[in-house]
C-alpha cells in the first residue's frame, strides 16, 4: 500500500448516504458510522476493515487478513507508531478524515496513564481499546451535499475506485427495507437492572460530600448503569436515536462480539494540524413541556450558582489539561457557558482551544486530556480513585471516547456519554451527575436516569417496529 490516497467526489443527498450504508453493511460483521447530527459538516462510514486492532493492558493485537501481530507496550503509542507507515501529507480541499483508525478508547485506558486502584468488577469485558483501519472509506459532506469516496493507493490497482463507487451508487438507489428483524434468540422484555439503587446512590453521594468537606475533592461524577434485554438488531436502535435525538458526535460501531450506539453531545478533543479544541459540558436541566417552560428552565440553569460554579470548574480542568501540551499562552476560552438543547435535556457548554506544541504528538495530546474532566471531577486523579471505590462495575466504553485518529496525526474523539453498549443481546446505558457539596442526592439520581432516557426511548421505538415471529 502506498503512502497516498485516491478519491472521487459524487453528488448525493444525506438520506441516500445513510441508505447506502445500511444496505452495504447488511450481514457484514465489521463496520462503523460516525455522524454529525447537529451543525457538524462531515459524516464518515467504513465497511470491512483491512486491519482490526484491539488492546488489553500493555498489549496490542493487530489482525490483518490471516496475520496476527502482538506488540507489547502502551497501546495508543504502539498504534500511533504502527500507523506511521501510512502517513502522507493531507490533500487540500478534502474532508478532515483522509484515512486512519476508527474506534474507541475505553474509560479504563486511564489505568495505562495513571496508577489507580482495581476495585470495580469488569462484568461486560470489552477490550481496553478497539479500532478498525480501512483501505476504503466514505465521507459525506453535509454542506456540499456530496459523498467523497477514498481509498489507500496501491500501484497495481489504478482503477480501484470504480467498483467502490459503483457499489455505493447502487446501494444508494435501492428502496429502503422497512423490515426490522429481531435479534436472534428472542428474549422476553425484562425490567431494568441497576448497578446502584436509589438508596445506594444516595449513600455514595453522602460519602462524596464527606470527601468534599474534608477538602479532598470539590466535585465527583457519580454514575449508574441500567441494563435490559435487547430484542432488535442494535443498528435499528441507532436509526431511531438519530431521528429522536440528533447530536454532534453520534456513532454506530459494529463488531461480531459487541456493538456501540452513541448519541454523544460532547467532544473530548479535536486536532487539525496544530490546532486543538475541546467542548466541556456541565450543568443540566430537563427540556420543558412547551417553549415557555423551556425558556424558564434555561434561565434557571444559567442563574444557578451551583451549575455555574461546577461548569467553571470543568473549564479550568480543560485549560489545565491543554496547557500540558500546548504552546505557552495559546490556550483560550472561545465560548463560555452557552446552552445546547437536546430531546430530553439541555446543557451548559463552553469551548476551549489551543495550539499544540510542535514536539507533542497525538498520543501525548490524548494522554493530557483523557478521560474528560466533565465525567470524572476535580481534581481528576483523586476523583477517579473515588469512582473506582463507589461504582461497583467498570465503566468500559462509557465515558471513554469514540472517534478517529488519522494517518496524518489529526484526530476527532467524542466523550462516550449517551451511549448504549450491546453484548450478548443485553443493552447497557450508563449516565451520571456531578456531585458537589450542595447536591440533593435524590435529584441527582433522577437527573442521571433522565440523561439516559433518549436511548431507552430509541430502544422502545425500535422494538415496537420489529416483527417477532
Amino acid at each position: 500500500m502506498g503512502k497516498s490516497i485516491m478519491f472521487e467526489k459524487i453528488p448525493m443527498d444525506h438520506e441516500s448516504f445513510i441508505q447506502a450504508y445500511l444496505t452495504l453493511t447488511l450481514h457484514k460483521e465489521e463496520h462503523v458510522l460516525l455522524e454529525s447530527g447537529q451543525k457538524g459538516r462531515y459524516s464518515i462510514a467504513g465497511i470491512q476493515p483491512f486491519a482490526v486492532i484491539w488492546a488489553d493492558g500493555q498489549r496490542i493485537t493487530i489482525a490483518q487478513e490471516s496475520q496476527i501481530e502482538i506488540l507489547e507496550g502502551n497501546p495508543l503509542q504502539k498504534l500511533e507508531e504502527w500507523m506511521q507507515q501510512f502517513s502522507f501529507p493531507p490533500h487540500e480541499g478534502l474532508p478532515d478524515f483522509q484515512g486512519g483508525a476508527i474506534g474507541y478508547i475505553s474509560y479504563d485506558y486511564a489505568w495505562c496513564i495513571e496508577q489507580l486502584p482495581f476495585q470495580a468488577i469488569d462484568d461486560i469485558g470489552l477490550p481496553l481499546m478497539y479500532f478498525f483501519v480501512f483501505d476504503e472509506w466514505a465521507v459525506y459532506d453535509h454542506e456540499e451535499k456530496c459523498l467523497w469516496l477514498m481509498c489507500l493507493k496501491r500501484e497495481s490497482e489504478k482503477k480501484r475506485l470504480s467498483p467502490f463507487k459503483e457499489a455505493w451508487l447502487k446501494a444508494a438507489s435501492m428502496v429502503p427495507d422497512e423490515q426490522m428483524p429481531a435479534a436472534s434468540g428472542y428474549r422476553p422484555h425484562s425490567e431494568s437492572r441497576l448497578t446502584l439503587t436509589e438508596t445506594e446512590f444516595v449513600e455514595a453521594v453522602e460519602k462524596i460530600k464527606e470527601y468534599i468537606r474534608e477538602g479532598v475533592v470539590s466535585q465527583v461524577n457519580l454514575t449508574v448503569r441500567q441494563s435490559e434485554n435487547l430484542n432488535v438488531a442494535p443498528i435499528h436502535v441507532y436509526q431511531e436515536l438519530r431521528k429522536l435525538n440528533p447530536s454532534p458526535y453520534m456513532g454506530y460501531f459494529h463488531t461480531p462480539e459487541f456493538q456501540i450506539v452513541s448519541g454523544s453531545p460532547e467532544l473530548l478533543i479535536k486536532k487539525e494540524g496544530q490546532k486543538v479544541d475541546t467542548r466541556p459540558i456541565g450543568g443540566t436541566r430537563p427540556r420543558g413541556k412547551d417553549p415557555d417552560e423551556d425558556k424558564e428552565l434555561e434561565k434557571e440553569l444559567l442563574s444557578s450558582h451551583k451549575e455555574r460554579d461546577e461548569h467553571l470548574m470543568l473549564v479550568d480542568i480543560e485549560i489545565n489539561d491543554l496547557g500540558k501540551v500546548c504552546e505557552s499562552g495559546s490556550v483560550h476560552v472561545d465560548e463560555l457557558m452557552s446552552v445546547e438543547k437536546y430531546s430530553h435535556v439541555m446543557h451548559i457548554v463552553s469551548h476551549v482551544s489551543g495550539t499544540l506544541s510542535k514536539d507533542k504528538s497525538a498520543f501525548e495530546l490524548i494522554h493530557a486530556v483523557f478521560p474528560g474532566g466533565s465525567i470524572t471531577g476535580n481534581p481528576k486523579l483523586r476523583t477517579m480513585e473515588m469512582i473506582e471505590e463507589l461504582e461497583p462495575v467498570k465503566r468500559g466504553v462509557y465515558t471513554g471516547s469514540l472517534g478517529w485518529i488519522g494517518f496524518n496525526g489529526d484526530l476527532h474523539l467524542n466523550i462516550a456519554i449517551r451511549t448504549m453498549i450491546v453484548k450478548d443481546q443485553i443493552s447497557h446505558v450508563q449516565a451520571g451527575a456531578g456531585i458537589v457539596i450542595g447536591s440533593v442526592p435524590e435529584d441527582e439520581y433522577k437527573e442521571s436516569l433522565k440523561k439516559a432516557a433518549a436511548l431507552w426511548k430509541a430502544k422502545r421505538e425500535a422494538e415496537n417496529k420489529a416483527s417477532f415471529l
